[in-house]
């Protein structure tokens, strides 16, 4: 399971709750993991901390990019945004880590 949440407390705690229904649903996954959306430069310790702490494993985090902000204002798709976003980048190196 894949569970995408802001980068908050209160997004890693529901993501913790989610993994924790599923648990008592008897709902098997191979694997739980979690993406941190948004996240501001210079907090990935403090979300990797909290994360931690709830028993939750981060596969990657998604840096705020205002490019995405700004295309997603004009409508634009997000494959249309320059190579060298942030966002894109940090969703590749997602998608190799879970080998997609």
């Amino acid at each position: 399971m894949l569970i995408v949440t802001d980068a908050t407390k209160k997004g890693l705690d529901t993501a913790k709750r989610i993994k924790d229904l599923a648990e008592s649903l008897r709902i098997e996954f191979k694997d739980f993991y979690v993406v941190a959306n948004k996240v501001k430069e210079g907090d990935e310790e403090k979300i990797e901390k909290l994360a931690s702490d709830l028993g939750l494993t981060i596969v990657g985090m998604i840096p705020f990019d205002k490019n995405v902000s700004e295309s997603d204002l004009e409508g634009k798709p997000i494959v249309e945004l320059p190579k060298d976003s942030p966002f894109l980048q940090a969703i590749a190196q997602i998608a190799a880590k879970l080998e997609l």
